[in-house]
């Protein structure tokens, strides 16, 4: 139950490759707020099934612990597993009544951890869901908090690292994410109403918690119109056809937050009103799903750029992707058919695609230089095989230009 694991540094290395090209890009901010040496629970939103704790786990120096529902855990050979890389199993009620006293025992684990100066991750929202909205905050993290606390007579009471994560899309590879690490929310500043009232206590550090995550994420309170709203806050108030571009810091973000807000407050630039308009519509038109907005800031994105910079990342990027469709393309087509029929769980699309898209490439990987090594003796596995998954992580970035410009080509079609 140490800080440091070579297994799981070791798997984390090899990984990285394939996981940084998965995405489009990555930016975080707020590292600063991660105090060393010191007990954390990160809490964070949770739209993306595995992805999510993958994010910081790799956007983070440290080795955190996730918990994770215990069902996940029924499978012994995924069980072995998960807990190599450091995942604690939590009992719902779904699970039935008679495991919920084992979660008792859990619970003191984690508390050891965090006295052991750990960094252990929860989403205390219990559940994904592919909504951009924070749902009601579980109680499960309070009490992991303040055991822990207790525990260590408040010497060691943890701090809660808010985390927000928002994705441009989530069903998909070459998106982009914004990671906002926030202020730490110390749990010893509540000792003195635990010590008057354990519920006031319990619900005062839960609403601390819900209002800094809501501060970084996107927050879409009015259900009835998340679709229109969705599409509407990535367009400029005053010229619907500039869309604004993913934010890239928390001053951008804030801008679009506030965007979302007056978008709900109903004024003339409301969803319902500007949904009826003539551009909105041809815009859902061409890209019929939630994130159309965001597709055509793409369209935008590539359509103010030089044609001969359009021709080196378009055309010439497709030309680049033969060889590595001949590569790769049974791996590749195979990940995304496995996704698109037997994956119904859209927030777990990312995930099955990510996961057994790399597991192929490890395994595709060592068929493509152990021919190699047959025909040419004078190279070793050794050479081959890293230069093999570097090639598949390579093209994964080829694909993500690739699949903009089909986005770019669809819209041109329609807005020229």
């Amino acid at each position: 139950m140490g800080k440091f694991s070579l297994f799981y540094f070791t798997l984390k290395q090899i990984m990285k490759p394939w996981y940084r090209s998965y995405y489009k890009s990555i930016l975080v901010e707020g590292l600063e707020n991660l105090h060393p040496n010191r007990p954390k629970i990160l809490a964070a939103n949770h739209q993306n099934a595995l992805m999510d704790p993958l994010l910081m786990i790799f956007s983070m120096r440290e080795q955190p612990w996730f918990l994770a529902r215990a069902d996940l855990f029924k499978n012994p050979i995924l069980a072995f597993l998960l807990n190599l890389i450091r995942i604690i199993p939590i009992y719902r009620i779904r699970d039935g009544k008679e495991t919920l006293n084992q979660n008792q025992e859990q619970f003191k684990a984690v508390s050891k951890l965090l006295r052991m100066g750990n960094t252990v991750g929860i989403f205390p929202e219990a559940n994904h869901a592919e909504p951009r909205k924070l749902r009601i905050l579980k109680k499960g993290i309070t009490r992991i908090a303040f055991q822990a606390a207790i525990d260590s007579n408040w010497e060691m009471a943890p701090e809660i690292i808010p985390v927000g994560i928002t994705y441009s899309k989530i069903q998909s590879h070459g998106q982009r994410v914004l990671v906002l690490y926030g202020k730490a929310i110390r749990v010893s500043e509540f000792r003195a109403l635990h010590e008057e009232s354990e519920i006031l206590a319990h619900n005062a550090l839960r609403e601390a918690i819900a209002t800094a995550i809501g501060k970084r994420i996107v927050d879409i309170r009015k259900e009835e119109e998340m679709d229109s709203i969705e599409t509407l806050r990535w367009l400029d108030d005053s010229h619907l056809d500039e869309p604004l571009s993913f934010p890239e810091n928390e001053n951008e973000f804030r801008t679009m937050q506030a965007k979302i807000k007056r978008l709900e407050e109903g004024n003339r630039l409301s969803a319902p009103a500007v949904a009826q308009n003539k551009f909105v519509k041809q815009l859902q038109t061409c890209f019929p799903h939630r994130d159309a907005g965001y597709d055509y800031s793409i369209y935008h994105r590539w359509n103010k750029q030089s044609d001969l910079r359009t021709i080196l990342k378009g055309p010439l990027m497709q030309l680049l992707l033969i060889p590595f469709t001949l590569l790769w393309g049974l791996p590749y087509w195979g990940m995304n058919l496995y996704v698109k029929y037997y994956v119904a769980d859209p927030c777990f699309k990312s995930t099955m695609q990510f996961g057994y898209g790399w597991a192929v490439v490890l395994l595709w990987s060592a068929v493509l230089s152990g021919l190699l090594s047959f025909y040419a003796t004078e190279i070793p596995f050794w050479v081959t095989y890293p230069l093999a998954y570097l090639s598949a992580s390579l093209g994964m970035l080829m694909l993500n230009q690739a699949e903009e410009y089909r986005i770019y080509r669809r819209a041109r079609k329609l807005f020229k």
